[in-house]
């Protein structure tokens, strides 16, 4: 009985390094949208004043919302990047592979 027990290495348990890596990086997406929510009070006026500029009289909460995602989503891609969680190497077999092919 204990032959046919089959390992699986840490990327396939989510209890390896990777898995660490990737809640790092989620959770340093995540204390920054927080606080660039928090903050909004402070920067959203200025973007109201920039979008008056430009002849809007509207649109502020959701250019700064739009602006927190956005940031939230490149911190999360840095981190990813940085912590290794995500490779370079993942990515270039990605783009081999192609759009829809089977490995």
């Amino acid at each position: 009985m204990a032959d046919s027990i089959i390992v699986l290495d840490d990327r396939h348990t989510g209890c390896g390094d990777d898995f660490l890596d990737q809640a790092f990086a989620a959770a340093g997406m995540g204390l920054l949208v927080a606080v660039a929510t928090w903050a909004r009070p402070w920067y959203e006026p200025s973007i109201g004043q920039a979008l008056s500029g430009l002849g809007l009289d509207h649109g502020a909460k959701e250019l700064s919302v739009l602006l927190v995602t956005a940031l939230g989503g490149l911190a999360y891609a840095v981190l990813a990047f940085a912590t290794r969680a995500v490779r370079i190497s993942e990515l270039k077999a990605l783009v081999q592979r192609g759009n829809g092919s089977k490995a």
